[in-house]
């Protein structure tokens, strides 16, 4: 039997090995479970839980909103649209939920502390249970396309109030 080894490292630093078996009755291939790249190859940035909500609260006409019992989310959405969550009730507290494609959610979902989202995970939802066993750079870019497709699947009506609403201030400033 023929083997081949594919490795390939994913962006929050997993290889990933597809391992293509031949043999006599034909062709089949398997996936490896990831496993973790040693830490001394790159030095990684890490954020906390606290530090992702002050990222998650940055971004342009984003609101805030505690859903209390039964729910327990501290959700992040920008012009009613989620983007982002936090569990707030134990054992689940601190869990980190956003949107991402679905390339993104097969890719993020083998790896270890991510899994997909209660409820959500059909719609490509994940969530990750210790934010901070992943680097800084990826959350961020996870949550930025999160917001971004967000914002996209707003009407046209309200990106362009959104957008007014930025340009006004700037145009008050110019004037005096």
């Amino acid at each position: 039997m023929l083997h081949s080894c594919n490795e390939s490292i994913c962006a929050a630093g997993y290889v990933r090995h597809n391992i293509s078996s031949i043999g006599r009755a034909g062709t089949s291939s398997s996936t490896r479970s990831a496993r973790r790249l040693p830490s001394s190859r790159a030095p990684r940035v890490r954020m906390n839980a606290s530090q992702l909500k002050r990222f998650c609260r940055d971004f342009p006409h984003t609101t805030e909103r505690l859903y209390g019992e039964p729910y327990n989310f501290l959700v992040y959405s920008v012009g009613g649209r989620k983007f982002a969550y936090f569990k707030t009730s134990h054992p689940e507290r601190g869990r980190f939920s956003t949107r991402v494609t679905p390339e993104r959610f097969i890719e993020l979902t083998d790896v270890p502390g991510v899994k997909p989202a209660r409820y959500r995970g059909r719609f490509g939802w994940i969530t990750i249970v210790h934010v901070s066993s992943f680097p800084e750079s990826y959350l961020k870019e996870l949550v930025g396309s999160s917001y971004r497709r967000a914002f996209a699947s707003l009407s046209k009506t309200k990106q362009h109030a959104f957008h007014a609403a930025d340009k006004k201030p700037a145009a008050a400033v110019r004037a005096a």
